[in-house]
């Protein structure tokens, strides 16, 4: 009987540290680059992509939540820079073609990119800050406590303690 006991107390500290390394998930490094951020797996793969990075992300509630407001962000950018790049463009096109500029267009045009640069920077922030979240809810429980496994001190000396 005691020899059961002990073969399933090591089958049972086996079995959670095998569970523990099959679901263990990997932070994602951010590295400053120029103006933005770079994000790159632990194995040196780089995320070029919000979509990536929601995969990555997986099922973090707070940090998909943010990575969902940088796609918002980043929408909002292609759309104020291509309007911005338009209106510039056809101001540029009417100079060329030798009729005179449009100034309200063309200063519209210009603030319009300024706007596209902001929300830019503003998806960047959040990439940032969605990967930050994920990285610290790394090794926590959906309960948000961490948990360990480990000898320690018990009421009747040492043995097995399981924190939560």
């Amino acid at each position: 009987m005691k020899k059961l006991f002990i073969s399933l107390v090591v089958l049972f500290v086996v079995g959670l540290s095998c569970s523990y390394a099959q679901s263990e998930q990997y932070a994602i490094g951010i590295e400053k680059a120029g103006i933005g951020h770079k994000f790159y797996h632990q194995n040196g793969v780089f995320i070029n992509s919000i979509s990536q990075m929601k995969a990555s992300v997986g099922s973090d509630k707070e940090a998909l939540r943010q990575l969902r407001w940088a796609s918002f962000d980043t929408g909002a950018s292609y759309f104020f820079s291509f309007a911005g790049g338009f209106a510039l463009g056809w101001e540029i096109a009417d100079l060329i073609k030798g009729k005179g500029i449009n100034a309200p267009v063309l200063i519209g045009g210009a603030a319009s990119i300024g706007v596209g640069f902001l929300f830019t920077y503003l998806a960047d922030r959040r990439m940032v800050k969605g990967a930050t979240i994920y990285n610290e809810h790394l090794g926590v429980t959906s309960y948000g406590s961490p948990v360990e496994l480990d000898f320690g001190l018990v009421p009747g000396g040492v043995g097995l303690t399981l924190s939560f």
